[in-house]
């Protein structure tokens, strides 16, 4: 006889998953804020590093001012569009449905 599993018990290990899409894709879309926030750290300090002159740019910003505040303004419409392209709503329940996965 066969023995049926309660998909609802958190009682297993976590070496026996094999591959439950729903661990992949939530690992996934991690990955993505990852990278996104590091990208959000690195690229600005950079950009402020490396125009530290004293030239003034739009409205006497200083230069690196401007262009980190550019730089924020257009990492800010990437991650929208991350938010509602990308990663999608999606339920985490022992049952997935097949339909909300594709």
């Amino acid at each position: 006889m066969m023995q049926q599993k309660d998909l609802e018990s958190r009682e297993y290990d976590v070496n026996d998953i094999v591959e439950d899409r729903r661990f992949i894709r939530c690992k996934t879309e991690m990955w993505i804020i990852v990278i996104m926030g590091l990208i959000q750290i690195l690229v600005p300090a950079a950009i402020i590093y490396s125009l530290n002159g004293n030239g003034k740019w739009f409205v006497g910003l200083p230069m690196w001012y401007g262009v980190a505040t550019l730089f924020y303004l257009c990492m800010l419409v990437a991650s929208m569009i991350v938010a509602t392209k990308v990663i999608r709503t999606h339920k985490l329940d022992a049952i997935a449905d097949d339909k909300e996965e594709s």
